[in-house]
């Protein structure tokens, strides 16, 4: 058996609002945005400040949004709850993982189809950024596989090997689809792709966020930058000296 095997699992939250407001944080600048949008939803996020550097993404800023239904909850609760989660976050600029649901019809969730229950979602999130001038793209999943792996063809383990590398995590492989880590894993490269495609346009000024929480100060004890090389190739990451 492999020494130091990985055995963590995503944090996952279930207050939308209180979620939001956590990933506020003083002088990080505008916020970077990946999701991977589902009734568990994956979320990774950074930061690009006024002084146009972009901190470079960890597993302390990630992790799942429950938005699953309660006994008496309405029909379009989920969306309230990403519609809320967005609102309290203010993202400068949003990225989530586009989904292919072909065949899906077979298969209800709470009697809402997979496929429906998806493009609820993107057009929520499509909404929000509409009402608040806020960029979103949607990255296809082939692109996403291929940041992570290299390889657009890659399976879940591949994709969560991938994150515990890059970003820190210690994600369970072998139940990563049971933990969801996987979703968490998508999250963190659409953020990847996000950066690497569009890092360069947004302005670092637009959102500047007062307040700070242990959240955000578990990842700030010593600030990460990452340089954006051309030819959108991957970036490279420097330490940075702390805004102290």
């Amino acid at each position: 058996m492999a020494k130091n095997k990985p055995t963590g699992k995503p944090v996952r939250n279930r207050d939308p609002v209180a979620l939001g407001k956590g990933l506020q944080g003083p002088n990080h600048g505008a916020m970077l945005l990946g999701l991977d949008l589902g009734t568990q939803a994956g979320y990774a996020f950074t930061f690009k400040h006024p002084n146009g550097d972009i901190l470079a993404p960890n597993a302390a800023w990630m992790g799942l949004l429950d938005m699953s239904m309660g006994d008496s909850d309405a029909g379009p609760i989920r969306q309230v709850k990403l519609w809320h989660f967005l609102e309290n976050a203010k993202p400068a600029m949003v990225a989530f993982e586009g989904r292919d649901f072909a065949g899906s019809s077979q298969f209800e969730i709470s009697g809402m189809k997979a496929a429906e229950l998806s493009a609820s979602f993107r057009t929520s999130v499509a909404l929000w950024c509409h009402f608040n001038n806020t960029p979103c793209c949607a990255v296809p999943i082939g692109t996403v596989k291929k940041r992570a792996t290299g390889s657009g063809n890659a399976g879940k383990p591949a994709i969560v090997q991938a994150c515990n590398l890059e970003f820190g995590t210690n994600f369970s492989i072998d139940d990563c689809e049971k933990t969801h880590a996987d979703d968490v894993a998508d999250a963190a490269f659409v953020l990847a792709v996000l950066i690497d495609h569009y890092g360069d346009g947004v302005d670092g000024s637009k959102t500047l966020r007062s307040g700070m929480d242990d959240h955000i100060a578990i990842a700030t004890s010593k600030v990460r930058v990452l340089e954006l090389p051309a030819g959108g190739k991957q970036p490279r990451v420097k330490d940075a000296p702390s805004d102290n």
